[in-house]
């Protein structure tokens, strides 16, 4: 997960450094506020944390900022799984570090993290989080609507 910094430099949710996942957290959230929409927005990535607990969530999710859908979903499959699987076997009570994180009006039916394998292999070391997800009655409306006319006008 990268977010572009002011100086093109990524900002990274870095593995091994919780101070980094916490500075690109509240980058991401300064960013997104920046933005001063009521437009509906998707966050999703390997944020290298775990959901629910690290502080780099925290930051996102205060205030209802963003929503884990994971959370929110009527249903889930694969409750209890961590999402780095490291091209190994599935655990159990394991780590969800991949998220899918909405703002706006969305209604979130379910979420999986799909544990798909051929022959003992995994596609990636990380699971896939699949949402299905809904968007609400959107609160804005354009400006002005330009139609066009196919019809040619006669001079």
């Amino acid at each position: 997960m990268q977010a572009q910094s002011c100086g093109g430099r990524p900002k990274t949710f870095r593995n091994r450094n919780q101070a980094a996942r916490e500075k690109s957290a509240k980058l991401v959230r300064e960013r997104v506020a920046a933005l001063d929409t009521k437009l509906p927005l998707i966050l999703t990535g390997d944020f290298n944390a775990a959901g629910g607990t690290n502080q780099a969530y925290k930051i996102l999710t205060s205030d209802s900022f963003f929503s884990d859908t994971w959370v929110t979903a009527k249903a889930r499959k694969g409750e209890g799984l961590g999402t780095s699987n490291g091209f190994k076997a599935i655990r159990r009570n394991g780590v969800r570090i991949d998220w899918i994180l909405t703002r706006g009006e969305f209604t979130v039916d379910s979420a999986e993290i799909v544990t798909f394998s051929r022959d003992g292999q995994f596609p990636s070391d990380h699971f896939p989080v699949v949402t299905r997800l809904r968007m609400g009655a959107a609160k804005w409306r354009p400006a002005a609507v330009e139609v066009f006319d196919p019809k040619p006008t006669s001079p």
